[in-house]
């Protein structure tokens, strides 16, 4: 078929508006963080309705075929006979996923062609599948079906309680805060998964065109498929609900002039390094005479070998100083600890002195004039600070202490 030809007849092609439209309009709350990995993640979405329209456009093409090509006198191998409305079938979504993704500055990370990959992996064995339906099923039922199992399958699992299924998706829309990185069981376990459809699907796509043994190349197909669906459960059937892991140490620390403490930004951070020092000169003096002991660093990521560093939370485009002095505030009460949390059995006062540190240290801070708000502050939090504000200066710097002191030995 000539290159005209196949432009004015595949069903990939007259899609290719409708992909478009789906890539531009499908936002699944993108992370504001400029992290790549978040935002990467995010694109798996416009690829989620994609699919079930390059499957359709492949069942079409499937239809198309089983009519002409591969009940006829075929001069060309079965496999030239199908590369063209595949390509033509999964070209545009192709192309789109790799622009969407490729703003993302993934390519210094293997992770991130991982997922590309995987991605371009799912277009592609979609694509091959719903030209499998189209080949056996009649169209008004292949078309349907094609559109419909691609969409079902990356909607669905993701809100199901059985975990290890939303794993094998090729979503993962709980991922990524910005500590985070996404576990790679998860996209092993997918390839797996998209290469058992791949190959599964070409099996069954060629079967049509055996002579002796269709059923049995048939049912060939299917092992495969099962196969490939079975060796990603296994990867990640240990997994919980989450696909992410905590990032590999990524922050630089600098120490901050004239206070005495470091701190530790990760590179998408480092913009905002400039107003958090500037409020820290401003509010740390504050704290320090009214008689407390600040920690040594303030971080976004636990340091391995430091100790006494606290959990800093920064977002992006942080300008003012009442948002950068609360998240002080709120960090100043919040060590890193290396035994992991459990809700069920860790102490009530874990939560309920580092509000009460947040609280009375946001009071200090707004006495001595600097801007500071007293959103997200627990109403009993924020008595306690008042109440705890009218005492002597030294009973005051007493009580914080020992709180900040309970709190670094990590108690569980």
């Amino acid at each position: 078929m000539r290159f005209t030809t196949r432009l004015r007849t595949a069903p990939g092609i007259w899609l290719a508006p409708l992909v478009a439209l789906v890539f531009i309009m499908v936002d699944q709350n993108a992370s504001s963080e400029p992290y790549w990995l978040a935002q990467m993640v995010q694109d798996t979405a416009r690829v989620m309705v994609a699919n079930g329209l390059c499957a359709f456009a492949g069942a079409l093409e499937g239809r198309r075929l089983k009519a002409v090509a591969l009940t006829g006198n075929r001069v060309r191998p079965w496999w030239r006979v199908l590369a063209g409305p595949i390509v033509a079938s999964a070209a545009v979504t192709t192309v789109l996923t790799v622009i969407f993704m490729g703003k993302h500055g993934f390519a210094s990370h293997p992770l991130g062609w991982a997922i590309l990959g995987v991605t371009l992996l799912s277009v592609w064995s979609w694509t091959i599948v719903g030209v499998a339906l189209g080949i056996w099923l009649p169209v008004a039922v292949a078309a349907p079906l094609a559109l419909a199992i691609p969409v079902a399958w990356m909607i669905f699992p993701p809100g199901m309680s059985i975990y290890w299924l939303r794993h094998l998706t090729g979503t993962w829309m709980s991922c990524c805060t910005i500590t985070q990185t996404l576990n790679p069981v998860v996209v092993t376990g997918t390839l797996a998964v998209q290469l058992g459809l791949l190959v599964g699907g070409v099996i069954a796509a060629s079967a049509r065109v055996v002579l002796r043994g269709r059923w049995l190349f048939l049912c060939l197909g299917v092992v495969v498929l099962v196969m490939g669906f079975v060796a990603g459960a296994v990867q990640v059937r240990g997994l919980n609900a989450f696909p992410t892991l905590a990032r590999e140490t990524a922050v630089k620390c600098r120490a901050v002039d004239d206070v005495g403490i470091d701190l530790c930004l990760l590179p998408e951070h480092e913009s905002e390094r400039t107003t958090i020092e500037a409020s820290a000169k401003r509010v740390f003096p504050v704290w320090r005479r009214a008689g407390i002991t600040l920690p040594d660093v303030y971080s976004e990521q636990a340091l391995p070998g430091r100790t006494n560093v606290v959990d800093l939370s920064v977002a992006s485009g942080m300008t003012g100083e009442s948002e950068v002095v609360t998240r002080l505030a709120a960090a100043t009460g919040s060590p890193f600890c290396s035994t992991p949390d459990d809700e069920g059995t860790r102490p009530i006062e874990i939560i309920q002195y580092s509000g009460r540190i947040d609280a009375w240290l946001r009071q200090v801070a707004h006495a001595a004039g600097v801007e500071v708000t007293q959103a997200g502050v627990a109403a009993d939090d924020s008595v306690w600070a008042t109440q705890m504000r009218t005492k002597d200066a030294a009973v005051q710097a007493s009580a914080i202490r020992k709180m900040q002191e309970y709190l670094r030995g990590c108690p569980r």
